[in-house]
């Protein structure tokens, strides 16, 4: 009667971590791109996700901050959530995404960024003395 005993707790253990080996992280690839199509590098990404826990405010969690590489990506690895993605670069405008990810699969979004205009410093020259 013992080892079938063992032998299910055993069972429920392996099951359990089978379980939680399907709740792997997942793979979220942003790209950023001008409005060409081409990639921005160096752009800025941000990913968080919204946690509201009972009898209090929701608060908002930074999951990752990054810029983006050569080719305009930023590779992240993150658990299951639905998380708000934020992309900026200079000289275009920012933008913001919700993307749902689920446990152990690979997630991507593009981002094409519309070029900002106006809004920037004027600078004035001021004439030389004579």
């Amino acid at each position: 009667m013992r080892s079938y005993a063992v032998l299910a707790i055993g069972s429920v253990m392996l099951f359990t971590s089978l379980l939680s080996a399907q709740s792997l992280q997942s793979h979220l690839i942003i790209t950023v791109e001008d409005p060409a199509g081409a990639p921005i590098p160096d752009a800025a990404v941000q990913i968080q996700h919204w946690v509201v826990a009972s009898g209090e405010k929701p608060r908002l969690v930074q999951d990752g901050l990054s810029t983006t590489d050569s080719q305009g990506r930023a590779i992240f690895e993150v658990p299951e959530y639905q998380y708000e993605v934020f992309a900026s670069a200079q000289a275009f405008v920012p933008a913001v995404t919700s993307v749902e990810v689920y446990g152990g699969q690979e997630f991507a979004h593009v981002f094409r960024l519309s070029v900002r205009t106006g809004g920037g410093v004027k600078v004035q020259q001021i004439p030389k003395p004579q």
